[in-house]
C-alpha cells in the first residue's frame, strides 16, 4: 500500500509499505526523502502523534493515506 508524506516545507513523498511495518520502518523509509534521522522524526495522522513501536495497520493509516513530518529540533 502507498503511503504519501508531506513535512513542514511542503516536501513531498510516497513509499510502498506493508500494514505490518511498524512506523519507525515508515519513518527509516522516509529517512532518504527528508534527510532527517528516523530518531527525530515525529509523524502525524489525522491530528496525531504515531507511536514508533505500533505497526501502520494499528495506527488505522490506509491506502493512499496522507501523514505529516516534523522534525524535533536538537540543541547542542
Amino acid at each position: 500500500m502507498w503511503v504519501f508524506a508531506t513535512d513542514d516545507n511542503a516536501v513531498k513523498a510516497a513509499v510502498d509499505v506493508d500494514p505490518n511495518h511498524t512506523i519507525f520502518e515508515l519513518k527509516t523509509m522516509l529517512q532518504r526523502f527528508y534527510c532527517c534521522e528516523p530518531e527525530f522524526m515525529v509523524l502525524t495522522y489525522n491530528g496525531y502523534e504515531l507511536e514508533r513501536e505500533m505497526t501502520i495497520h494499528e495506527c488505522g493509516i490506509t491506502d493512499r493515506s496522507q501523514v505529516y513530518v516534523h522534525t524535533r529540533l536538537i540543541s547542542v
